[in-house]
């Protein structure tokens, strides 16, 4: 039905009037042409508010919902293109206008956070070593020595800092940073440490490959280990650039007898020691040094300065980092909390594996696992088809349970079924009609063929007359 127009302020005025000498609806709207409905919908609003004229209307403000929509499928729409949508629509909105209905929505323009560019490998593995640590004890954590690269630019952080100012002020010598192309020069770092302490830290000079890298271990790795007095059944890590996972790499930790614990690609999030790097370059910004010189003695000093505690409290709440399935995880949203049936493909209760047993010392990159996979709540979310795991972006729910889709099906007829809109039997699906109706419906309803009401056969032929 299409929308009829809006009468006019005089009309109703008319209206009113005419109501007022004694006309009844029907006289009234002959005499105005109008319907006697409209004409008595506007009288009864008179009687009820003493006016005539349209009250402000409560709702979404004109365009909102389109706008909600357009940036809900695609974050990074910009004020002007929604500006130019709901010109296109027939509305006329600033950009103002547009920034106040997000904000009433609880939206605001904020950065896109950068992220490692993730392949389906990369998270299965992230996924393995989550699954693989997240009960370890933090005395386990404790025992490892990480390890990392880092480039140091001479005038790195000076573009986050603030100052305090007047509005006139802000071309004073003691206002501005002077800056220069390409950071005004670099340095590349190693360094370690572990919850004892930091560890040493090395100067790369050059291009480092798996010789140097070697060098660098065995003079500064070692000596490391020894000063923090880490004892026996320590783990060294770091991360699988080229260098690390060298062939020639690998001999060396073999001839060392050390330990080196498996690491996910494209995680650099699970490091602690990049947090220790963040506290290393504010630091150093502070101490402003001139040249590269004045750059590497001050992150000696300032790496040596940084507490033990603030070591041993980045490796204590690393069991935050391993659940990579709560809030802050770029991998996975977080989970819901469903119901599991153990009936259908979930593991035996075993104990924890430790990190550091013979089969979790790995120099290779793990291989992503078949088994069902044990999420970052503790539940088990395999597919009750296949007995895969199921992923949060491709799970459909039904019956208390997470299913691929293509695994949703009915298990006589194998027609692939819709989440809720199929029946069950002791944990199975199968379709209403007519699988569901012929094995455990009631007999003597018409499922299936015309005027058929029976369907065991055995019935059928004992309540057949005789032709004798």
């Amino acid at each position: 039905m299409a929308k009829t127009r809006e009468l006019c302020k005089d009309i109703r005025d008319k209206i009113v009037d005419r109501h007022k000498a004694g006309m009844g609806y029907m006289t009234i709207g002959k005499q105005l042409g109008e319907k006697a409905t409209t004409v008595g919908a506007i009288i009864r609003k008179w009687k009820k508010f003493k006016m005539t004229v349209n009250l402000p209307r409560s709702g979404a403000p004109r365009g909102a919902s389109m706008i909600m929509r357009k940036v809900r499928d695609q974050p990074r729409t910009t004020r002007q293109d929604l500006v130019n949508d709901l010109k296109r629509a027939g509305t006329t909105v600033s950009k103002k206008t547009i920034s106040n209905t997000l904000r009433r929505h609880g939206l605001k323009s904020c950065s896109a956070r950068k992220v490692p560019l993730l392949k389906p490998a990369h998270v299965q593995a992230r996924l393995k070593f989550a699954n693989d640590h997240l009960d370890d004890p933090e005395e386990e954590w404790e025992k490892v020595m990480w390890s990392d690269e880092t480039k140091i630019e001479l005038f790195g952080l000076n573009s986050t800092r603030r100052v305090w100012r007047k509005k006139k002020d802000e071309y004073n010598s003691k206002n501005t940073i002077p800056t220069v192309k390409h950071g005004g020069g670099n340095i590349i770092l190693w360094g370690c440490f572990s919850a004892k302490g930091t560890g040493r830290l090395h100067r790369i000079e050059g291009r480092m490959d798996g010789a140097m890298y070697r060098e660098i271990l065995a003079n500064n790795l070692l000596p490391s280990v020894r000063a923090l007095k880490m004892g026996r059944g320590w783990v060294f890590q770091h991360d699988n650039d080229p260098k690390h996972t060298a062939r020639a790499t690998k001999e060396w930790f073999h001839k060392k007898h050390l330990k080196v614990l498996e690491w996910p690609s494209q995680c650099p999030d699970l490091n602690p020691i990049e947090n220790l790097w963040r506290e290393l370059k504010v630091r150093i910004a502070q101490r402003q040094p001139r040249n590269l010189k004045d750059l590497e003695m001050v992150c000696m000093e300032e790496w040596a300065k940084i507490p033990a505690a603030v070591c041993a409290n980045l490796v204590k709440n690393y069991r935050k980092r391993v659940n990579i399935g709560g809030a802050g995880s770029y991998i996975y949203d977080t989970p819901p909390q469903t119901p599991v049936d153990k009936s259908f493909n979930s593991p035996p209760d075993e104990a924890p594996t430790t990190p550091w047993t013979n089969s979790q010392i790995n120099y290779n990159q793990p291989k992503a696992s078949n088994a069902p996979t044990r999420m970052f709540a503790g539940e088990t979310y395999s597919c009750p088809g296949c007995g895969k795991a199921v992923y949060f972006a491709e799970k459909v729910m039904s019956l208390g349970r997470n299913w691929h889709r293509p695994c949703l099906r009915c298990v006589r007829c194998k027609k692939t079924l819709t989440p809720g809109g199929h029946a069950e039997h002791e944990g199975s699906p199968y379709c209403h009609v007519p699988c569901y109706g012929y094995l455990f419906g009631p007999k003597g309803v018409n499922i299936g063929k015309v005027g058929c009401y029976l369907y065991e056969k055995e019935n059928a032929e004992n309540e057949m007359p005789s032709e004798h």
